[in-house]
């Protein structure tokens, strides 16, 4: 039986280009379709699918402040070579009918979380599935067939290593708790003061009715912004397109080296094979 590996390309990129890449926008692609690789191999069989992320968000139809700051980044030296990492990743995942190429999934107006989400609800019965993120909205996601999986510390995490750690809460819960707190990544208010542990001890019966942490967190839950950012929270977010899962042949090194190719980066085959962001950057250096 295989696992699913549902894939947050953003949240790779992000960590190549400020990792190994050192800002180098070409080798932090070549880095992210390595990952694909190392994936595929250490949860062997596995069958990905690459979740892009596609603004403007419509989220933001709903409340405008929503990641409101990502679109007001004071100047950035480094952001010309964000700006071609958006493109390259844009670019790799408008070839979706290529056959060497993993499924992928991205529409305007969508984040990963959102296809991640979708595609967790079309699961296999009996299959299981690895979300592969740092992104902690997506802990709502967990089942007991669906870890989350930390690309950059290799940590996972199950349905019952997230009740041990947040007072025995159920996963799909976490939406709830992240409405409370809110989400500062997001630019999502929440009750000032009130962080995520705190939250969970609300709703899990742990905070003492007198108190005013209590009442607070009463009070905005019985409010129109909490509904507001419950919808922002849960996943996925409303009209999100539905995803068809596919198998697709085990990645390569010698496919990582095509896919590349034909986004005009001509590279060796064993470039991908180990340490291959920082050894390319260092090649362009």
């Amino acid at each position: 039986m295989s696992t699913w590996l549902f894939v947050d390309v953003s949240s790779i990129a992000w960590a190549e280009f400020h990792g190994a890449a050192r800002g180098d926008p070409t080798a932090a692609l070549v880095g992210t379709v390595g990952r694909f690789l190392r994936l595929s191999e250490r949860f062997a069989p596995a069958n990905l699918l690459l979740c892009f992320d596609v603004g403007p968000y419509n989220r933001q139809k709903l409340f405008s402040d929503y990641k409101v700051r990502r679109g007001k980044e004071v100047f950035d030296p480094a952001q010309d070579a964000k700006d071609q990492l958006r493109q390259l990743l844009a670019d790799l995942w408008r070839r979706p009918s290529q056959p060497d190429l993993p499924p992928m999934v991205a529409a305007t107006g969508y984040e990963a979380d959102d296809h991640i989400a979708a595609a967790v609800q079309g699961i296999p019965g009996a299959e299981s599935a690895v979300i592969v993120s740092r992104d902690r909205d997506l802990l709502q996601l967990l089942r007991p067939n669906v870890l989350m999986y930390d690309h950059c510390t290799h940590a996972q995490i199950s349905r019952e290593d997230f009740r041990t750690a947040w007072y025995d809460l159920h996963p799909f819960q976490w939406a709830e708790v992240k409405a409370i707190a809110g989400c500062d990544t997001d630019d999502v208010p929440g009750v000032p003061g009130i962080a995520d542990k705190t939250a969970a001890k609300y709703l899990a019966g742990l905070i003492n009715p007198k108190t005013e942490t209590h009442r607070r967190c009463r009070e905005f839950t019985e409010s129109s912004d909490y509904y507001r950012n419950l919808t922002l929270t849960r996943l996925p977010f409303a009209l999100t397109p539905s995803v068809t899962l596919r198998t697709h042949p085990p990645l390569t090194a010698d496919t990582c080296a095509q896919v590349c190719a034909k986004l005009g980066i001509e590279l060796p085959a064993e470039t991908f094979l180990s340490d291959f962001g920082r050894r390319y950057a260092s090649r362009r250096a």
